[in-house]
């Protein structure tokens, strides 16, 4: 699952709106968690400038 980039005016912002602590939006921005919740704070970090960043595969020789 894709990481959502967040900086910490975006992460103020939907604590502020949607009530939640910093873990939780950490957790659910670094697709820890898989809520409703989580789901609702993903959407609304890239509605307020929030980027996705694709999983990177690293494989080591």
């Amino acid at each position: 699952m894709a990481k959502v980039l967040a900086d910490t005016a975006i992460r103020k912002k939907v604590k502020e709106i949607l009530q939640c602590s910093d873990k939780t939006i950490s957790l659910a921005l670094n697709c820890h968690i898989d809520t409703e919740l989580a789901r609702k704070i993903r959407a609304m970090a890239i509605k307020l400038g929030g980027s996705v960043k694709k999983e990177e595969r690293v494989i080591t020789i």
